[in-house]
């Protein structure tokens, strides 16, 4: 568990690849490393984008769930108290504990975020194509779709 008095630890997010449709990356919080992917079939991005802006907005606690082409993953932002904000990992649907948990920055957490999917968005590592089409047939959210101007604002953008 997380306490008060933890040392606020950085969250940075490595982009694997994409292929078949699906984002592979991973998210770095001090020592701890969570693999997981987002699928171009459940398009995560425009829930991502708004639970960044309600992160950015001030809102205390919110959480953000996707579907990765298997259990359900949530993120969770929580401030509990003036000086103590925690991200969480976890699966959706598990009553356990988090899967990793750590005192972090607001304006580090929408940072690591927003800034990775627009910079690997624009990078020539990022497979558009493998992207850009479902099998329903119907277009995924481009990376840069991300771009919020609550967010620019929030971090001086």
């Amino acid at each position: 568990m997380t306490t008060r008095h933890d040392q606020t630890q950085t969250l940075s997010i490595e982009f694997i690849e994409c292929r078949w449709g699906l984002l592979f990356f991973n998210l770095h919080l001090g020592e701890k490393i969570f693999e997981t992917n987002f699928s171009n079939v459940f398009d995560p991005l425009p829930s991502l984008k708004h639970w960044l802006e309600a992160v950015a907005i001030g809102v205390d606690q919110c959480s953000f769930q996707y579907d990765p082409e298997g259990d359900d993953v949530c993120f969770n932002f929580e401030r509990r108290c003036y000086d103590f904000e925690v991200f969480s990992v976890g699966y959706a649907y598990d009553d356990e504990k988090s899967y990793f948990e750590g005192k972090i920055g607001r304006r580090q957490l929408v940072e690591a975020f927003y800034r990775g999917f627009l910079e690997y968005g624009n990078s020539p590592e990022f497979d558009r194509d493998s992207w850009a089409h479902d099998c329903i047939g119907e277009g995924s959210s481009e990376l840069s779709e991300i771009r919020s101007p609550i967010i620019d604002a929030f971090s001086g953008s």
